[in-house]
């Protein structure tokens, strides 16, 4: 999976970092990559519903992750938004649960009502924070098998 940023910062785009964007996923196409790893918000903090388009018009044929802009939607939103990707056939949301300040375990209780809402129509995969110290611990909590974190080794198919 190869995320799609065109900068650090907010994930409210212009049109020519949307462009810039379009064009890396078709690169990264032709290089035979799985995935991508995607995620635009407006400025009243909800998804950017065009940028999304295009980039999921651009994207088809490779598994599409919304990354940790999730986070960012206004958590009254979080859970339309799960909607919205759901219709848009995005099969993976990767959030914190809240504020990347915060330790992933204090945020298992929001996470859980991700999982819980999505109800196997899209996967929740946390990340941020997630070690081979509280992997087992996460992923048991909250009946998932998909987690994203730097310091992992291990199988998680083996949990």
């Amino acid at each position: 999976m190869t995320i799609i940023r065109p900068r650090a910062g907010d994930f409210v785009y212009t049109n020519i970092e949307i462009h810039i964007m379009k064009n890396d996923i078709a690169h990264f196409k032709r290089l035979g990559v799985d995935g991508v790893v995607i995620g635009c918000l407006d400025k009243t903090g909800w998804i950017d519903e065009k940028a999304m388009g295009i980039l999921l018009e651009e994207a088809k044929g490779l598994d599409i992750t919304f990354h940790m802009a999730f986070d960012h939607i206004k958590p009254e939103y979080q859970f339309e938004a799960i909607d919205w990707l759901v219709r848009h056939r995005v099969p993976r949301i990767l959030t914190h649960g809240g504020n990347l300040h915060t330790s992933i375990e204090s945020n298992l209780q929001r996470l859980k009502e991700y999982v819980e809402y999505a109800a196997g129509r899209i996967i929740i995969m946390p990340g941020g924070g997630i070690t081979d110290k509280n992997v087992d611990f996460v992923t048991k909590k909250l009946k998932i098998h998909e987690v994203h974190g730097t310091k992992i080794v291990g199988n998680l198919m083996d949990l």
